[in-house]
């Protein structure tokens, strides 16, 4: 199936076209187009939370054909630009030298500030002096409590409005309109403008969109909708621009240029261009050369009935078309679009409703980058694993890829590998240390540590853990997590996908097509070297560290842990639990057992072991940070803070929530304690990681909020209304996760509750 620059399909457009000759014939007979008013008045859907319910309202409104074409790009046009400029130049008048040039600027922001909110936030916390960042702080009180729900209303109502017009035929008025939509304050409107100049925009939107792409970062949602856009606008420059930016090394990470083939895999004018991609000498990325070189037939099979999941635990059913760069394509999916987009910052994963059935004979390889496959195990030894399976057929894999190997189907994680030795586990449930020379059909040839070498055969072995490499797998990239119908698990980059076929590409595997009939489950926008399914909380209130699986069961429990403030599941299976009230950091087996105990300390909040064996405390009451070797000597130390939580960066820097009187603040030091970057809050943080984009996520838990803020201190993500948050973790999934008093919580990547659980006053979580 091909697919026509500017059109969604060759279905909806001609579902629209007959729509607009409908009402042209309604026009006709004597009805009057529509004014702004009578299309905010016919449009209540816009209002709904319920992402369904305003997909909906767009296919009512398209119903009106030409009656509210006007109407629409006249709202969607307003005065965007001119009010972006008038609250810049009053809030920079918050600095002016001349007092009363000050309080005019606050009162006016005050008065018309309402849909400025972002702008507003920025200031409060970037303001070049104290008194700037004070009044735009009094602002955002003072527009909160007047309400801002006319403002709001009206941005719902705008948000709608640009999503309706991607699916309008071009005419130039909508097209002005959407430019000037831009530069509206709101990112949602920017981004749903850019996606619909994707489909109605002229050959000048080109230069725009460069712009855009550009001037964002990475990963931002504002790139992603730019980068949409330029997938499928029909024009000859955007294909020169969509070839530059692919052949270009680093202007696009390898999941964006990935998301742009999938645009250009739909398009019958693109055909040249994927050609030329393939080519080794053009410089594409190694994944975007393999995808562009798959030669993918004519489909012959019916879409396959789906069930998307969308945020906000919200579905939508329908019959698969097609996943572009930056949307789901479902058919009769809502009444009135013969072809709905839902973009993937909506659409987390696609159901297909086909059950997973795992042959009990095949070997299940781990890969560290998170993919599993199942299938033959043809052979281990000291430089390789080779494995043959149904996807890729045989796959010679290095050993340091691999994290270990499962043999016994009822093995349902790999925990406890170690950096020294490989370790066998046994089906009697022992364990044996040592090194595996040689693994095959035949058996293994393993030498136990200190012991000479023997012989074991595979069925007396439930899983082999290789051993784990001292550096960490690192990967700031976005996949697709694909589970296939016999066990597979792929992260892969997604060049193509069909209403029949799946082009994928896995690093240091290679790329294959998959029937779609062996899929069951595609999840979107996840990050690689994933486990996935266990949650731990340390729940302060009980003195217990408790451990769940996916359906909630009660896996595991560590009671009399007094002062249990902080807890991770070690690599070896094992337990690092901070015991605030008995000012300790102590290592523990699953059945309690003490193996390392650090007590040197004063109510410690935070503890992590790195990677080089070392512990990394944040000693609160201590008001120190120490790094402790594994025979307990201070290796490094930072003083004069008080820190409620610490991480050793990859770049060897440390991130410490500091919380010193009247000093409060997120803080990154080198090693030799000097300040790198900060990020000043009287909110007390509690928490604070550094993401993989370089922003950073916060958990201010007199604010009960949430926030990730940039390496400029805006926020750009926000979770409020929270019960004392003390912890939260962003998941390889886009999703946030915070232990707060009474509940952990997952979030969605728009910020709404998707999953709780209740507990007692958690204080930590973590999801492996």
């Amino acid at each position: 199936m091909s697919f026509t620059p500017n059109c969604r399909t060759g279905l909806s457009h001609a579902a629209l076209v007959l729509a607009l000759a409908a009402a042209g014939s309604a026009q006709e007979r004597g009805a009057q187009d529509w004014g702004v008013e009578e299309l905010r008045s016919r449009t209540p859907g816009f209002q709904s939370e319920s992402l369904v319910a305003r997909l909906s309202q767009v296919g009512e409104l398209l119903a009106a054909g030409e009656l509210a074409r006007g109407a629409i790009a006249a709202a969607i046009h307003g005065d965007h630009r001119e009010y972006k400029l008038k609250v810049e130049r009053f809030l920079d008048q918050l600095a002016d030298e001349r007092w009363l040039a000050r309080e005019d600027a606050e009162r006016t922001l005050i008065q018309v500030g309402g849909r400025a909110l972002q702008q507003i936030e920025e200031r409060a916390k970037s303001g070049q002096t104290y008194e700037e960042r004070v009044r735009a702080e009094r602002i955002l009180l003072a527009i909160t409590a007047a309400g801002t729900e006319e403002a709001q209303k009206e941005l719902r109502f705008l948000r709608g409005l640009v999503v309706s017009a991607a699916y309008l035929p071009r005419y130039e008025h909508l097209e002005r309109a959407l430019v000037s939509a831009l530069a509206h304050t709101d990112s949602l409107i920017v981004e749903g403008a850019l996606r619909a100049l994707g489909r109605v925009g002229g050959p000048d939107t080109t230069a725009m969109l460069a712009a855009r792409i550009e001037r964002e970062s990475p990963g931002s949602g504002t790139r992603r909708a730019a980068l949409a856009g330029l997938g499928e606008l029909g024009h000859e420059s955007a294909l020169d621009l969509a070839q530059r930016l692919l052949v270009t090394p680093g202007a696009l990470k390898p999941g964006e240029a990935v998301g742009l083939l999938r645009d250009l895999a739909l398009r019958s004018d693109a055909t040249a261009l994927r050609a030329r991609l393939a080519v080794p000498e053009t410089g594409a990325h190694e994944a975007v050369r393999a995808l562009a070189a798959m030669r993918v037939p004519d489909s012959t099979e019916p879409a396959p009935k789906v069930r998307a999941l969308l945020s906000g635990r919200e579905e939508l059913q329908g019959e698969l078309v097609s996943v572009g760069g930056g949307s789901v394509r479902l058919a009769a999916a809502i009444p009135g679009l013969p072809v709905v987009d839902c973009s993937l910052s909506d659409c987390e994963a696609i159901e297909f409703g086909r059950p997973i059935v795992v042959d009990p004979g095949a070997a299940r390889v781990f890969l560290i980058q998170g993919t599993l496959l199942a299938g033959a195990l043809l052979a281990l030894d000291a430089e390789h694993v080779v494995v043959k399976d149904a996807t890729f057929g045989e796959v010679r894999l290095r050993r340091n890829e691999v994290q270990g190997i499962a043999l016994d189907p009822a093995l349902d994680r790999l925990v406890g590998a170690s950096m020294e030795v490989d370790r066998l586990r046994m089906r009697d449930g022992s364990m044996r240390d040592g090194e595996l020379r040689v693994l095959g059909p035949d058996g293994l040839v393993f030498v136990q540590k200190g012991g000479a070498e023997e012989r074991i055969a595979q069925k007396d072995v439930a899983g082999v853990l290789l051993r784990r490499p001292a550096t960490p797998f690192s990967d700031d990239d976005v996949y697709a997590h694909i589970d296939l119908v016999d066990g597979e698990r792929l992260f892969a980059h997604v060049g193509v996908l069909r209403s029949d076929v799946l082009g994928a590409y896995v690093p240091g595997i290679g790329a294959a097509l998959i029937p779609l009939t062996r899929v069951a489950r595609i999840e979107f926008g996840v990050a690689a070297g994933a486990q996935w399914g266990f949650t731990l909380i340390a729940e302060f209130s009980e003195n217990r560290i408790v451990e769940f699986d996916e359906q909630g069961n009660e896996l595991f429990t560590l009671r009399d842990v007094y002062g249990a403030w902080d807890c991770e599941c070690l690599e070896n299976g094992n337990l690092l639990v901070t015991e605030y009230a008995l000012d300790r950091v102590v290592e523990v087996t699953r059945t309690g057992e003490e193996v390392w105990l650090f007590d040197e300390l004063t109510n410690p909040y935070d503890a992590d072991r790195l990677a080089n064996g070392n512990t990394l405390i944040a000693d609160t009451v201590g008001n120190r940070v120490v790094e402790v070797d594994p025979a307990k000597k201070i290796v490094w130390k930072l003083e004069d803070v008080r820190p409620y939580d610490a991480e050793r960066l990859a770049n060897g820097n440390t991130l410490v929530c500091d919380q010193r009187s009247k000093h409060e603040r997120v803080v990154e030091v080198d090693r030799n304690g000097a300040v790198v970057w900060e990020y000043p809050t009287p909110n007390s943080p509690f928490d604070a990681d550094r993401l993989a984009n370089g922003n950073t996520l916060i958990t201010e838990r007199t604010k009960h909020r949430v926030i990730e803020v940039d390496r400029s201190g805006n926020i750009v993500f926000q979770i409020d209304n929270l019960n004392a948050p003390s912890d939260a973790d962003r998941l390889p999934n886009g999703h946030t996760i915070v232990a707060e008093n009474g509940t952990v919580r997952e979030f969605d990547r728009q910020g709404r509750q998707c999953w709780a659980r209740a507990v007692g006053w958690a204080v930590e979580v973590n999801r492996y």
